[in-house]
């Protein structure tokens, strides 16, 4: 009898394996041209990025070479904060921006085309709506990794083009292509150690990122996928013009981070932030899944 029930354990465990594994199948295929794009466009900024750097002459006299790090930072930089003296003179981020339409893009309608496609018929026949929405969250989170692993892959990619290192981060040469448009404090002055910033550059924003996504779509079962993506791009355009900590842009940007930036935000309460907004988002969205009529 023991046996018999640890086999039927296994079944189902197999059959939730099968239904996840075929839901990720059916998203890869949906943002497959997305996937394409978000290569493209990476790879266009981190050639410009790689271009500006080599006019630099540090770089230019080999004292210095972009690492990894510093080309996944040229991603997430964003940027300055916000001053009375600087908010008529900001740069739009235009780098940042691209990030964060991708990830916008990435996530925006698979739900919503699965849901009245072959999905709603793996569902009738399932029964399993707990295990559909569920297997919705994991592919979104899926799909925003998909984009920080092409800005990974492209980052490491370029650095071997540079000559570069793969550990180590540069603030001085920011400090210097951008000038009075960054908060990045210089190398010297930085509070924590370099692996640690290194940690921060290259898996914090994916973490913050993977969690707007969550809400994104939860927030697409409500409004529709136009709407709430307009409504992510909305809090990061504003966030560009606000330090708000309640502005979810402002937690990805590493010029307003206080781990790398002057007088920049709590990483720890934007953290937290983010982890709640996820939990939230994925308890909303399955109770009014639950609650959603398909058919």
């Amino acid at each position: 009898i023991h046996r018999y029930h640890m086999m039927i354990g296994w079944v189902k465990i197999m059959n939730v394996s099968r239904f996840i594994k075929d839901d990720i199948t059916r998203s890869l295929i949906h943002n497959r041209y997305r996937i394409i794009l978000c290569f493209l466009i990476v790879f266009g900024l981190m050639a410009a990025f790689y271009m500006h750097t080599e006019v630099i002459s540090s770089v230019r006299n080999n004292e210095v070479q972009p690492s990894v790090c510093d080309y996944t930072l040229y991603m997430t930089r964003g940027v300055c904060r916000v001053t009375k003296e600087n908010i008529e003179k900001l740069d739009i981020p235009y780098v940042w921006m691209s990030l964060c339409i991708m990830c916008g893009l990435m996530v925006l309608d698979y739900l919503y085309s699965d849901m009245r496609g072959i999905g709603r018929n793996v569902l009738v026949y399932s029964k399993k709506k707990s295990l559909w929405w569920i297997s919705k969250c994991i592919t979104s989170v899926i799909a925003i990794t998909i984009v920080y692993v092409i800005v990974w892959i492209m980052s490491f990619v370029f650095m071997c083009v540079s000559k570069g290192n793969i550990e180590g981060v540069h603030t001085d040469m920011f400090i210097t292509m951008y000038s009075i448009h960054t908060s990045i404090l210089p190398s010297d002055m930085l509070e924590y150690s370099q692996a640690a910033v290194c940690l921060y550059i290259v898996l914090y924003p994916w973490f913050i990122s993977v969690c707007i996504g969550l809400f994104q779509t939860a927030l697409s079962l409500y409004t529709g996928p136009v709407i709430s993506f307009v409504i992510i791009l909305i809090f990061d355009t504003l966030s560009v013009f606000s330090n708000n900590i309640l502005l979810c842009g402002n937690w990805t940007m590493a010029e307003r981070c206080s781990i790398l930036a002057e007088d920049g935000l709590n990483i720890y309460v934007m953290l937290a932030m983010a982890a709640v907004l996820a939990i939230v988002s994925v308890i909303v969205g399955w109770r009014g899944f639950e609650k959603k009529d398909i058919l």
